[in-house]
């Protein structure tokens, strides 16, 4: 249940802003083999559908190649926006450049690209801060143990 809500807000939150300008979006996820990443496209049709806007959702089972022919794609198609659930967080230099030359809105999903200091305008990034959600969750352990364990 908390994964559907987490999917679904964060879908909305993220689709709002380039759905109410946005006709047609074309959306790569990782793969389609998991419950959130099901959830999470399931959220951004929802999203979609309320703003009046069209997705074009395309797996990349989980291989770069796919995903970045994707992105061309899209491109190619001269969608009003693309959203990425990258595979290879190493590949979005090369997604961001291609989009930021097209003159198309992208929002990364689920995970930090790896380019996340340094990318342009019309660029967003829906994902959380890895290193600081562990520090916080041994945190907790630690608390709950007393400070004793391995």
């Amino acid at each position: 249940m908390n994964k559907t809500l987490i999917a679904a807000a964060l879908a909305s939150t993220l689709l709002a802003p380039v759905a109410a300008h946005a006709q047609k979006i074309g959306v790569t996820m990782f793969d389609y083999n998991d419950t959130f990443r099901s959830l999470l496209r399931n959220g951004v049709e929802t999203a979609a559908k309320k703003a009046g806007a069209t997705v074009q959702f395309e797996d990349a089972k989980q291989d770069v190649s796919t995903q970045l022919n994707q992105v061309q794609t899209f491109i190619s198609q001269k969608v009003d926006a693309i959203i990425v659930q990258a595979v290879d967080t190493d590949s979005t230099p090369k997604i961001t450049q291609l989009a930021a030359k097209a003159k198309i809105p992208l929002i990364y999903i689920n995970a930090r690209p790896s380019d996340f200091d340094k990318l342009p305008a019309g660029v967003a990034v829906g994902a959380s801060d890895e290193l600081y959600g562990g520090t916080v969750q041994a945190q907790a352990v630690c608390k709950q143990l007393g400070g004793k364990g391995n």
